[in-house]
């Protein structure tokens, strides 16, 4: 059916395909859902079908404030592109291998660069970091928690990013645990100046451990998870690769598989498409090899430059078997496959597609296991602000029940039950909690982990998952205050009333 849409006559069947030139971010449009209906498949997978319609805002005051977010220009071509790529280094004693593997490819591509003649077109950054130093031995022998070592600057060629690496040593004195604090150095990657061009953002994670939790007496952000430094990537059009390092430390440790469920689930890209691999057995080789395969985008820019651009979207989700992963190479070239597609559609004036209502699955058909598009959901401020509010005073009630944990659901309950229209509805002690959150919650298509919640699943939980619930719920109403205070995330979508601005949530950082 695709193949057949490149011809004069397409597949009947086929009433619509989003265009994968258009940015988004540069040219909005909504694709509201009108219906959803669940269907099982033959190989009893279930999907959700989803009505959409096109609703398009060009010419209608529409806008975003800012640089483009997906790093695509307005307009221009290809060639123009500045492609922006930044290192964030677990530095702590057991990385010593890897930080000289980086230290090595920075080397070959300040030579292959030059060599291709692309040194106008890429630009570099490193972000290193390590743990908590307030008490000892860290306190004198960390240096520091994150550390810039080459910023996102016109002055940042692949010169400066292999200087950058010989500045760079593995620390002296091991930390207090061994999760180190990788959102703190993924946050200093996203404060990076990645406005200052229009092509590629890659970030690549190097480390063998977790992260710290959020609710960690010792991260030095509170409050803050692999999640919400997800949804800022996405924002901002940047890719984070984690490349886990399956270390004997970390296999000592038991923390292998506790920060691979972190890397996987938490900075998922929202497709459904995982960016994470494993270096098994911490094989320096193997390390060598992911890198000399990300060294593919430097003959993807080359042509670039010549006109000849990357061929088809779909390497990135293609797998020749049922399970395997895509190749590091084809997900890195379909990262600049799609800027580049944006970049010819802002060439061509492209617009949203003109159709009142078409219907699509929510996964791929031909695998599944890919998400086929992603859902946000634009809040007002009142609603943005009432939700923190009321998420807020669920979070406090759960604190102060963290003591005497079956109190828990008996005083939210009571919380329900003052402010509802009708406490009778509370009565039997077995409501959900609906009448507590904001009424907007209710009619959106989705499961609410706090909505659905009940006594029984609550007191099913055990200790260990109240405590990630409640650590969940603190990182999103941190992510909340953070878009309220931010003015370039609000949209103007008619008139100049400010009540009118909305802000796009992704629907994973709902609660």
């Amino acid at each position: 059916m695709l193949e057949s849409a490149k011809g004069e006559t397409p597949d009947p069947r086929l009433a619509a395909i989003e265009d994968q030139t258009i940015d988004w971010s540069a040219s909005p449009y909504l694709m509201p859902i009108l219906k959803t209906s669940p269907i099982v498949t033959d190989a009893g997978r279930k999907v959700f079908l989803a009505q959409v319609a096109a609703v398009n805002g060009a010419g209608q005051g529409a806008g975003r404030a800012g640089p483009s977010a997906s790093g695509a220009c307005r307009s221009g071509s290809p060639d123009t592109a500045l492609h922006q790529i930044a290192f964030v280094i677990d530095t702590t004693a057991s990385m010593g291998p890897y930080i000289e593997g980086v230290r090595k490819i920075a080397n070959y591509w300040s030579q292959e660069v030059a060599k291709r003649g692309i040194g106008e077109k890429v630009r570099f950054a490193v972000v290193a970091y390590r743990n908590n130093m307030s008490e000892e031995p860290q306190r004198s022998g960390l240096e520091y928690v994150t550390r810039t070592y080459l910023p996102l600057t016109p002055a940042s060629d692949a010169n400066a990013f292999a200087q950058a690496m010989r500045d760079i040593r593995p620390a002296s004195v091991s930390t207090h645990s061994f999760d180190e604090d990788a959102v703190a150095g993924l946050d200093s990657a996203m404060r990076l100046n990645w406005g200052q061009g229009c092509g590629l953002r890659m970030v690549f994670l190097v480390t063998d451990a977790g992260t710290l939790k959020s609710d960690d007496p010792k991260a030095s952000i509170r409050n803050t998870g692999l999640s919400t430094i997800a949804a800022v990537a996405k924002e901002q059009g940047i890719s984070i690769f984690p490349v886990h390092v399956h270390t004997p430390e970390a296999k000592q440790a038991g923390n292998i598989e506790k920060a691979a469920q972190q890397y996987r689930t938490e900075l998922s890209d929202g497709r459904g498409v995982s960016l994470y691999r494993a270096i098994a057995n911490g094989s320096p080789k193997g390390f060598d090899s992911y890198l000399a395969d990300v060294s593919v985008v430097l003959d993807g820019i080359k042509n670039e430059t010549q006109g000849k651009l990357v061929e088809g979207g779909r390497a990135t989700i293609a797998s020749s078997e049922e399970g395997a992963q895509p190749s590091v190479k084809a997900l890195v070239l379909g990262k600049l496959f799609a800027v580049q597609q944006r970049f010819l559609g802002a060439a061509a004036g492209a617009n949203a597609p003109a159709f009142n209502a078409s219907w699509t699955s929510d996964r791929d058909l031909a695998n599944p296991d890919v998400a086929a598009f992603d859902v946000s959901i634009y809040l007002t401020r009142r609603q943005l602000s009432q939700l923190a509010e009321k998420c807020q005073t669920l979070l406090a009630n759960a604190q102060q029940a963290k003591t005497e944990s079956g109190r828990f659901f008996d005083l939210l309950r009571m919380l329900s039950a003052a402010t509802a229209q009708d406490p009778q509805r509370f009565a039997s002690g077995g409501a959900d909690l609906s009448a507590l959150m904001p009424s907007f919650l209710s009619l959106l298509p989705y499961k609410s982990d706090v909505l659905s919640l009940n006594p029984q699943d609550w007191r099913g939980m055990g200790a260990t998952k109240q405590d990630a619930f409640i650590r969940r719920l603190n990182e999103k109403i941190a992510f909340y205050r953070q878009i309220e205070a931010d003015q370039s995330r609000w949209v103007q979508l008619s008139g100049s009333d400010p009540n009118d601005q909305v802000a796009l949530i992704p629907l994973r950082e709902m609660p």
